[in-house]
């Protein structure tokens, strides 16, 4: 506003005063200033609903954007959890296939146990053949020897 260094221009401080008196005199300059400071007070009123709306609006917009980030944190853990259910599924089908492999082999020994068995037990009859064999030639012989 001016040189505020200790020194006040008198004459232009008085001059002011009276232009401004002057205005507040005349009529029109009154209500042309009242006129302008209602409009000012409507457009501030203006502007404050404005700036409530344009608020409440970015209020909303963040609310979404949180709903929005919520939404795709979700969705990446279900994603994630589908991955880890593909990921079972395939150890799953895995172990199974292994299962069966095991099962074809079970089956194989448990098959080859058995032919061995049935060899044993014909072993065992030839066995118990051969000694009743050598058991009647033992008596033939014994037989012979006594006649």
């Amino acid at each position: 506003m001016g040189d505020f260094s200790g020194t006040i221009d008198v004459e232009r401080l008085i001059s002011y005063g009276d232009d401004l008196i002057e205005v507040f005199m005349n009529r029109r300059d009154v209500n042309n200033f009242a006129l302008s400071l209602e409009g000012v007070k409507m457009l501030q009123s203006s502007c404050e609903a404005d700036f409530s709306e344009v608020k409440n609006l970015l209020e909303e917009y963040r609310r979404k954007i949180d709903e929005c980030k919520q939404r795709m944190d979700d969705a990446k853990s279900e994603v994630i959890a589908d991955a880890d259910i593909e990921f079972l599924q395939k150890e799953l089908d895995e172990e199974i296939q292994k299962e069966h492999l095991l099962k074809e082999e079970l089956r194989i020994v448990s098959d080859e146990i058995d032919d061995l068995e049935q060899q044993r037990v014909s072993i065992e009859e030839r066995r118990q053949f051969v000694k009743k064999l050598e058991k009647d030639d033992l008596r033939a012989q014994i037989w012979k020897q006594r006649k």
